[in-house]
């Protein structure tokens, strides 16, 4: 048998996940049957949104073959049961190769453990096995164990870990494997999205946004023992059939304490003692709850992080406390310069480094609780333990100091079940300034400097405090709905909001709860439902004692941007201006829904070729914008793009220039690279500079833009069928007279496409004609397709209800 050096996979590493003892919860304002109420309600609307099958899709698949195994017999299932005991739930036995092979190149999310436990597969079939991009490492069974030795000392095969010629160090192997690559997984993965740990906020502010903003609604959600066990309910679930797991489930269940005041019954007739601060030794623990959690962190997964809401509070808190109570024990001349060290290690892919090189000066954030160590030799330990191919070893140095307000940390040494990693971990939210990065000839590894900062708080401090004002006029029962759908999750939040009216018919905030039924199938381009729901929300609002003007008139102007899709421009401006006179009952002259209403009236005059009225509208609405809202808000750089496109259609061409470039430049500062908003500035842009032939500058920033909607939208969107024709009109121009029949065919279904979205005309002839127009219209001057959005009016169809 051939075994590599056994031990602990270095320092802990370990970066997301848990919970926290003691972390008082204000339950927004809830309070006794009031509390259970609405968490009722949560759960209500939440139970078809699928947070058991999130749970249930793990990172790391088992594939376990062997050829001589018997379906079904007591062998298999014995086996099966030990592993998922043992190891991990995702565990699949394969006998037949191609169907193994066929499941495993379908996978495109999990990582792959590949386990070969027979003497089936030939030497010479290795490099196809190897070069299977799914699968992260292999591990060979066989009491044969000399056959597949070369294999091992084969610098050409680095994913063949080891060679075993009994179970249990097999399973001891698998159980490290996964728990280190778990731990890395968690750590800063910069390119994949579903595992995505980092962030570049100089460029990707709005995602930070959104993860701010769902820590903020979390610490608003009513924190009680039902959540606690919805969350046990849902772990139960997902580790059925697994006994070691589910032992784990039913002692948390019994001994984890919150707070000191949340004795259950269990509890009192048990007479089962707490420990001062059980959550952070159940953080340490590797059992279902940290890797779940983790997972939940680590890719975003707004279900399983609202049903671990419980969990990620009482850690949060928990840091927080801790780290006030540290601060005070320094007292307050020590604590204003105290300096800490911290560690990190970890790998990294080639390309991964390169990203991270790239963004020296820039500022990372976790979307996680961010574990580190206080002894460099640790974190060295886990940058250097590589058992995976085509990584790095990378060393993060971390300086901290306890003035900054958002770099929240704190010692778990004295709770952890591995105390002699002296593990330091940071809350939610902490940022960091990339000072360095560079290769350690002498330690053969890269090393990140970096330092604690709370700059990442003020680049959105104004914006979040906006943000916040808002949202605290608000139930916290439509508010969870309302981050669905900032976090572009639409389908989610249909349903959501659908399961509250379906679970309660007179719900109290029915019309707000039709208003934002709309938004969803709005952002889904279901026009037609779009139109019903906005029309069910005015109706309550208009006929409520007293009105409720101001959330009319957004149902108003949501019914106005409805009608304007469909071309019905003057219906649209009738609507516009009826909710210009409720606003006008209730705000003062300057509020910012005035002014995202004289923005869209002014979209309407654009789209009846009444340019100059269109510009004085947008001009009207841009100077409000600066009075109401902070320095390069989003609506503030849709307003100015809406200007420089009535600029572009009066052939005004400098001027369309500036407005487009100034939108541009803003959108840059506060939307992620890959937002569709900074695509659309491209591409006004890029079509100016065609109006002034300057074909290759046009074609260029068209191409940026249909980059960005592909990877946003997909192929056959509108957004990207739009782009494409205007890119083969622009090398039409420059003489490229190819047939390109990728781009033909996408000019038809951008046809049909447009022809969908008078599906609720009166008749399809209205549809034909109108399409008709617009045809002869592209025969007699060469016009581009515009954004079928406008510049994307964001800030109306965004004003939740």
């Amino acid at each position: 048998m051939i075994m590599k050096p056994k031990g602990r996979e270095g320092g802990r590493g370990r970066e997301e996940g848990g919970r926290a003892e003691g972390g008082r919860r204000t339950g927004g304002g809830f309070g006794g049957t009031g509390r259970k109420r609405e968490l009722r309600r949560l759960s209500d609307a939440l139970g078809d949104l699928g947070a058991a099958e999130a749970l249930s899709n793990e990172d790391i698949s088992l594939i376990w073959f062997d050829a001589d195994m018997v379906e079904g017999n007591e062998e298999k299932a014995k086996l099966k049961e030990t592993v998922q005991d043992e190891v991990s739930n995702a565990v699949f036995f394969y006998t037949n190769k191609t169907a193994c092979m066929a499941y495993i190149e379908s996978q495109t999310k999990a990582k792959i453990f590949f386990i070969l436990s027979s003497d089936s597969y030939e030497v010479d079939e290795f490099p196809a096995i190897h070069a299977i991009v799914q699968i992260d490492c292999i591990l060979i069974l066989s009491t044969n164990t000399e056959k597949y030795e070369t294999l091992l000392n084969n610098t050409t095969f680095p994913k063949i870990v080891d060679i075993f010629a009994e179970l249990t160090p097999l399973l001891e192997s698998i159980k490290k494997q996964v728990s280190l690559l778990a731990k890395q997984s968690a750590a800063f993965s910069l390119y994949d999205q579903n595992q995505k740990a980092t962030r570049n906020l100089s460029q990707e502010t709005g995602s930070f946004l959104y993860l701010q903003l769902f820590k903020d609604v979390l610490m608003k959600m009513p924190h009680t023992e039902e959540s606690k066990l919805e969350m046990l309910d849902k772990c139960r679930g997902y580790c059925r059939g697994n006994k070691k797991e589910m032992g784990n489930i039913n002692d948390f269940y019994l001994t984890y304490k919150s707070n000191e005041d949340s004795l259950t019954i269990v509890h009192k007739v048990l007479k089962i003692k707490h420990k001062a601060n059980d959550s952070i030794p159940w953080y340490t623990k590797e059992t279902f709850l940290y890797r779940l959690v983790n997972k939940a962190m680590r890719t975003e997964d707004i279900e399983a992080l609202y049903t671990f809401r419980f969990f990620i509070v009482d850690l949060s808190n928990m840091l927080q406390r801790r780290y006030r109570l540290f601060k005070r024990k320094l007292g307050k001349k020590e604590a204003a310069k105290h300096t800490v060290y911290l560690y990190r290690g970890f790998q990294q892919s080639p390309e991964e480094i390169q990203k991270l090189r790239e963004n020296v000066g820039n500022l990372i954030s976790t979307n996680g609780f961010l574990s580190t160590s206080r002894a460099r030799s640790v974190a060295l330990g886990f940058a250097r333990n590589i058992n995976r191919p085509n990584v790095e070893p990378v060393l993060f140095e971390i300086k901290t100091c306890t003035a900054l307000r958002t770099a929240v940390f704190t010692d778990i040494k004295e709770f952890s079940a591995f105390p002699e990693e002296e593990e330091v971990l940071f809350d939610l939210g902490a940022c960091f300034s990339i000072d360095s990065f560079e290769y350690d000839e002498e330690e053969k590894l890269w090393t990140q400097k970096m330092s604690a900062t709370d700059r990442g708080l003020e680049i959105v401090e104004e914006y979040m405090e906006f943000r916040r004002k808002e949202m605290a006029e608000f139930d916290v029962v439509i508010m969870f709905g309302n981050l669905l759908l900032d976090m572009g999750e639409y389908l989610k939040a249909q349903k959501y909001f659908e399961n509250l009216i379906r679970v309660r018919p007179d719900h109290e905030h029915a019309p707000s709860i039709y208003g934002n039924i709309a938004i969803a199938h709005y952002y889904k381009g279901e026009y037609d439902d779009a139109m019903t729901n906005y029309k069910k929300a005015y109706d309550i609002f208009i006929n409520t004692k007293p009105i409720r003007y101001p959330d009319a008139a957004r149902a108003l102007n949501g019914i106005g941007i409805i009608n304007r899709l469909k071309q019905n421009y003057d219906a649209a401006l009738e609507s516009y201006e009826q909710a210009l006179l409720l606003y006008q009952k209730k705000y003062k002259p300057v509020h910012i829904e005035v002014a995202n209403t004289l923005n869209s009236i002014g979209i309407i005059h654009n789209k009846k070729n009444e340019f100059d009225q269109a510009i004085d509208f947008y001009n009207r609405a841009y100077e409000m914008y600066k009075l109401t809202l902070p320095a390069d808000h989003p609506d503030t750089s849709s307003c100015l793009n809406n200007i420089g496109v009535a600029y572009r259609q009066l052939n005004d061409y400098e001027q369309a220039m500036d407005f487009a470039t100034q939108s541009l430049r803003m959108r840059e500062k506060t939307l992620p690279s890959g937002h569709p908003d900074i695509g659309r500035s491209c591409e006004n842009i890029g079509l100016v500079h065609c109006m002034r032939h300057e074909y290759v500058e046009g074609l260029e920033n068209c191409m940026k833009a249909a980059d960005i909607f592909e990877k946003k939208f997909g192929p056959d969107s509108i957004d990207v069928l739009r782009i494409k024709h205007n890119i083969n009109k622009i090398k039409e121009l420059m003489g490229d007279v190819t047939e390109d029949t990728t781009l033909m065919a996408g000019d038809n279904l951008l046809s049909e496409k447009k022809l969908a979205l008078f599906n609720g005309e009166e008749s399809t002839k209205t549809a034909l004609e109108l399409n008709n127009k617009e045809n002869d219209a592209k025969k007699l001057d060469m016009v581009f397709e515009e954004d079928e959005l406008f510049g994307d009016n964001k800030s109306v169809i965004n004003m939740r209800f």
